[in-house]
């Protein structure tokens, strides 16, 4: 759901929206980035969860989700 005109788009929809950019946007991320994005949006992990699984600090998951974010929406 990509969203063309932003009159009267309700906070919900514009997150959505970017969330399916971030899953069509495979091709631009990395494996262990396309895994996070897995594990958070298809499993519902939170960035604690992904960091222990991942074995790295809360704070480098946290850092990945926005250059997951900035590189889905270029």
């Amino acid at each position: 759901m990509y969203l063309d005109n932003m009159q009267n788009v309700t906070f919900r929809d514009r997150k959505l929206a970017v969330i399916d950019a971030i899953l069509d946007s495979r091709d631009k991320l990395t494996p262990r980035e396309w895994g996070i994005v897995q594990l958070y949006f298809k499993c519902g992990l939170s960035h604690a969860e992904i960091a222990r699984i991942f074995k790295t600090p809360r704070p480098s998951i946290t850092r990945s989700m926005r250059n997951i974010r900035r590189k889905a929406l270029l």
